[in-house]
């Protein structure tokens, strides 16, 4: 159940209450009863709907809290020959370049690790690097 079903049973509900409020006088005791246990049925969907999207809207909120973690942990980037460096608080880039890989498909910042004169790897997916930049950026000025 969610919102919406929650929203429905609590308009069901009281439509319920207001037809026994206008014919209190004119009911019969089964009408009544009938009426009164309809009138529980629907205030329990509402509780068990209300509860489900409460539990699912606190999921949301610690998905986004994550998710904005996640995004201040991440330093800020220059691009150079198509890679991405790292910058420090000074704004001078890391020496070796994140994976390409690893950032476009995982959102990760995974530093290239140098694996002979020529090739650079990935240590997470295991990419391997041979055309990648020489040099690093020159330092960002803020």
């Amino acid at each position: 159940m969610d919102l919406m079903s929650g929203l429905t049973a609590i308009s069901k509900a009281l439509d319920v209450a207001k037809a026994l409020r206008e014919f209190d006088g004119q009911l019969n005791d089964a009408t009544y009863k009938f009426q009164v246990a309809e009138l529980y049925a629907a205030l329990a969907d509402a509780k068990i709907s209300l509860a489900d999207a409460k539990e699912e809207i606190a999921l949301k909120e610690r998905e986004i809290i994550s998710l904005k973690e996640k995004q201040r942990s991440k330093y800020k980037t220059i691009n150079h020959q198509g890679y991405n460096f790292g910058l420090n608080e000074n704004g001078e880039a890391f020496v070796d370049p994140f994976c390409p890989v690893c950032e476009q498909q995982h959102d990760l910042q995974i530093p290239l690790q140098t694996q002979s004169r020529i090739e650079k790897q990935c240590p997470k997916c295991k990419a391997k690097y041979t055309n990648y930049p020489r040099t690093t950026p020159e330092t960002v000025s803020h």
